[in-house]
């Protein structure tokens, strides 16, 4: 370990996405060493009766966490049951059972577009079944716009410099077309990676927003009569080739669609 390192920090995800963390002393840290977590405090995991669970470190997504006053050495962790099996529910399991069925297939890799609102002051108030959004805002800016008027493109060029430093690459950034709105594409990576990469990159861009004093905001319609922030998902499968055709789609690339409009209500 570095001898400047002074924390290290497991990042894991609950069943919907939301990103949990637990932060060590350097000395009370091991790689195969586990740590206790209450999963009935997560959503989608155990109930109260069976809601210990614990997490250990991957050492294949080891990074410096850029936002911690103290140096910071930070993982993606595995959860798994105190018996030492993988807990079923943790995301990242999950995204390993689908690379080994993938495997009769070819390699699966997946490009993503992230799109956000950068936002001076934002405060959401959820109920069931809906949301209200108080904001302030002072970008006018939309689809495309130059400077002076595209007030954020500092930000992005922030945050595109710490996800390149974390290992996370990027194809290009813009303003998008509503106030505010903005969308950073990332490059085509494999699917093993995919979930750490959207996680992480949203991780980075809400903390290059907070340092700035701005809100940045992944809500899907934060903004009554503005465009949508979507999460676009461009998919491929290399064996010899893709595996979907060039210029015509192949059998299985429309078997394909289809499980992706049969799985669609899930999400």
């Amino acid at each position: 370990m570095d001898k400047q390192i002074r924390f290290v920090d497991l990042k894991y995800l609950d069943l919907l996405g939301g990103l949990h963390h637990l932060t060590i002393p350097i000395d009370n840290f091991a790689l195969k060493r586990p740590f206790g977590i209450d999963g009935s405090s997560l959503a989608g995991f155990s109930s109260r009766k069976d809601s210990d669970l614990v997490v250990i470190a991957d050492p294949k997504t080891r990074s410096v966490d850029p936002f911690f006053e103290e140096p910071t050495l930070s993982f993606f962790a595995n959860i798994y049951h105190p018996d030492g099996s993988r807990f079923e529910a943790d995301p990242r399991a999950i995204i390993e059972k689908a690379k080994k069925k993938a495997r009769a297939y070819g390699r699966p890799y997946f490009q993503v577009e992230l799109e956000f609102y950068i936002f001076r002051r934002l405060s959401v108030e959820h109920w069931p079944g809906g949301y209200s959004v108080a904001f302030e805002s002072d970008d006018s800016a939309s689809y495309h716009s130059p400077l002076p008027n595209d007030r954020f493109s500092r930000i992005r060029d922030r945050i595109s410099q710490v996800l390149s430093r974390l290992g996370i690459p990027i194809r290009y950034h813009h303003h998008e077309l509503g106030p505010g709105q903005q969308e950073i594409e990332l490059e085509l990576v494999p699917l093993d990676r995919i979930g750490d990469v959207i996680t992480l990159a949203r991780y980075v861009i809400k903390n290059v927003c907070a340092t700035e004093g701005l809100k940045a905001s992944f809500l899907a319609k934060p903004l009554s009569g503005a465009p949508g922030s979507g999460l676009h998902i461009h998919h491929l499968i290399r064996k010899k080739g893709s595996i979907f055709g060039r210029k015509r789609l192949t059998r299985i690339g429309r078997y394909y669609l289809g499980g992706l409009l049969t799985h669609a209500p899930a999400l």
